[in-house]
């Protein structure tokens, strides 16, 4: 037959729930000894969920007792949370400080009352900050509580470890020093490359237009360096890596403000099917020519004359 709590079960508070709960093995040794001596403390409830005694009241299901029940009607749970089991358990420094951690915001109101209350003759010598008020609750240094927060905000896994003991505090601050270490050569490293990359492409652009007044003349230089052709430094390269002949054959594009790419396509490469009649049209204006269409056996037959009169656009 069900006992009334096996039918309503508890559930944990969450501030109960930051302390780790005993292994199976325990639990059954534990309810072993209340089956055989019976429940000697109560299982404090706060909230209608338990605040202390998560142990024992899994060990009264296993051992089919009825729980000895109490209530908590103070205002300090998070206090009594601490009071109840930190003491009584074997937590390293770096632990402690986490639970510090943890604890802080919850009982922070209240040490900030106990600063507040404190006699004018002890408060040149008693802690003022909430971190060292804690620290001295949880057998820490407040400097300790400080890292185990920064380690909290920082990095949550980290902090993880430092909880359950497989990490110090001071072995997390240092992976987060690490990290933040890495990231800022990263961050160097990359303000370098992109000064360097930026200074060689100042000086590709400076010799491109050196090049290109060589080679086309004052005119279009100008024109360059004023802003009125060529604005995209890249496009100013670009043309300048072409052959003296190349560069010359496109010049009368970039005259007409075409971009390098488009007077390349239609003055240096070949058309092919992928090309379209507009292409045609223009390829035959640029180059000053002249063609004839007409349709025989479904195909278009394309005719190029030179034109008699060059037509300028």
């Amino acid at each position: 037959m069900q006992t009334e709590v096996e039918a309503n079960p508890l559930e944990d508070h969450p501030l109960a729930c930051h302390f780790p709960l005993a292994s199976q093995a325990e639990l059954v040794e534990l309810a072993e000894s209340i089956k055989t001596f019976g429940q000697r403390v109560a299982i404090l409830l706060f909230e209608g969920k338990i605040l202390d005694g998560r142990n024992r009241y899994r060990a009264c299901l296993m051992a089919s007792v009825e729980p000895m029940i109490d209530y908590y009607r103070g205002n300090e749970p998070a206090n009594v949370v601490w009071a109840l089991n930190g003491p009584r358990r074997n937590l390293t420094t770096s632990q402690k400080a986490a639970m510090a951690a943890i604890y802080l915001p919850l009982i922070k109101s209240e040490l900030e009352k106990q600063v507040a209350n404190l006699p004018p003759e002890t408060t040149a010598s008693a802690p003022t900050k909430s971190r060292d008020l804690a620290g001295e609750k949880f057998g820490v240094s407040g400097r300790t509580v400080q890292s185990a927060i920064h380690v909290q905000e920082v990095a949550p896994q980290l902090f993880d470890k430092v909880k359950s003991g497989e990490m110090t505090v001071n072995a997390a601050e240092e992976k987060i020093a690490e990290k933040a270490r890495a990231k800022k050569e990263k961050a160097a490293k990359a303000k370098r490359e992109k000064e360097e990359k930026s200074k060689a492409h100042i000086e590709q652009y400076d010799a491109a237009l050196k090049r290109i007044g060589e080679i086309c003349g004052p005119g279009l230089l100008t024109a360059i360096q004023n802003g009125i052709r060529l604005t995209d430094r890249k496009e100013v390269i670009k043309f300048a890596a072409l052959d003296d002949e190349q560069m010359l054959q496109v010049k009368p594009m970039i005259d007409l403000n075409w971009s390098v790419s488009k007077a390349i396509n239609y003055k240096l490469q070949s058309l092919t099917e992928g090309h379209k009649l507009r292409d045609l049209i223009d390829r035959t204006i640029i180059q000053g020519n002249a063609f004839s269409l007409d349709i025989r056996g479904g195909y278009l037959h394309c005719k190029f004359e030179p034109h008699p009169k060059p037509v300028e656009i």
